[in-house]
C-alpha cells in the first residue's frame, strides 16, 4: 500500500536532513564562460555551470545542497518547471555584458538545458547521495548557449555574472581558419 503524498514528503524531508547532517561539503568548481569572436559584432557564448549548485543559490540558498537536491528531485514536475524557469530569467536579468563603450548587445539569445534536462541531473544527483551519501557527487558542468550581436565591432567585452554563478573565469578567442586542400599541406596553422 501506497504512503499518502504528505507521509511520502515527511519520509523525503527526514531522508533529505539525514543526508544533509552526515553529507560533505560541496565544493563549487570555479564556473567558466567562453566567448567566440566571430565576426566583428557576432558573439558567441558557451557558460560552462554547475547548475544544481547555481539553483540551489537561486532558488533556495539556505539549504545545504544534498537537502536542496534531495527536495528538488521529488518536486512535482510542474512546480519545478515554474522554480527553474524564473530562476533562469531572474539570471538572465543579472548577466550584463557590454562592449568596451558599455553598450550591451543589441540581440543576446541563450539557450539554458532543457527543465527535463535538469530535472533527470538533479535527480540522479539525488541518486548518488542516497547511495554514498559521503561520497562528492559527480556532475559535470552544464552549458548555457549564447549568441549576442552588438552594434559595432568591438575588441573587448565586460561581463558581470549573476552572483549564484560565483566567480567566472572567462576565456576570450578569435578563431584563425585556414584549410587544408586534399593532398596538400596546409598553410601555417597559428595560435
Amino acid at each position: 500500500m501506497a504512503l499518502p503524498m504528505r507521509s511520502r514528503l515527511r519520509c523525503l524531508a527526514l531522508a533529505a536532513w539525514a543526508v544533509a547532517s552526515c553529507a560533505q561539503a560541496h565544493e563549487l568548481p570555479d564556473n567558466r564562460a567562453t566567448f567566440v569572436m566571430r565576426d566583428g559584432n557576432h558573439i558567441t557564448a558557451t557558460l560552462y555551470l554547475n547548475l544544481p549548485e547555481v539553483l540551489r543559490k537561486a532558488l533556495s540558498p539556505h539549504r545545504s545542497f544534498p537537502e536542496f537536491i534531495l527536495v528538488y528531485s521529488a518536486m512535482d514536475p510542474v512546480r519545478f518547471k515554474e522554480f527553474v524557469e524564473e530562476a533562469e530569467a531572474r539570471m538572465l536579468k543579472a548577466m550584463n555584458i557590454t562592449d568596451g563603450t558599455g553598450r550591451v548587445p543589441v540581440e543576446q539569445k541563450w539557450q539554458w538545458p532543457t527543465v527535463d534536462e535538469t530535472r533527470t541531473e538533479i535527480q540522479e544527483l539525488a541518486a548518488q547521495l542516497l547511495i554514498a551519501p559521503n561520497a562528492p557527487p559527480h556532475d559535470d558542468p552544464d552549458e548555457v548557449h549564447g549568441d549576442l550581436v552588438i552594434a559595432r565591432p568591438t575588441a573587448v567585452l565586460r561581463a558581470k555574472f549573476p552572483v549564484e554563478f560565483d566567480r567566472v573565469l572567462a576565456v576570450s578567442y578569435r578563431p584563425k581558419q585556414v584549410w587544408a586542400e586534399t593532398g596538400s599541406v596546409s598553410p601555417d596553422i597559428g595560435f
